[in-house]
């Protein structure tokens, strides 16, 4: 089963494991007080407008071409957030 931590740790962490954009900042607490693009909200959970890190992955954001995630991944995350993005 496809995890909304294993797609994080493939697509994202390669890269951003030493930045405040790791797993555990984009999970749990930490993602909803977390912020980037310096106003944005780096998640909130429900809320795919208002969450930075939707915006990234989402068609035509900068990571969806950088990280080679792929539409199901980015579905999977999608309902992750729609779902309100639990820490599990």
């Amino acid at each position: 089963m496809v995890t909304v931590q294993s797609i994080l740790d493939s697509r994202c962490n390669t890269c951003h494991w030493k930045s405040p954009f790791n797993h555990a900042s984009m999970v749990g607490v930490n993602a909803t007080t977390g912020y980037c693009s310096g106003h944005s909200k780096l998640l909130v959970p429900g809320d795919l407008d208002s969450s930075c890190i939707w915006d990234q992955i989402d068609v035509g954001g900068t990571m969806r071409s950088w990280s080679g995630i792929t539409s199901g991944e980015v579905d999977t995350i999608r309902q992750w957030i729609l779902e309100g993005a639990k820490d599990n």
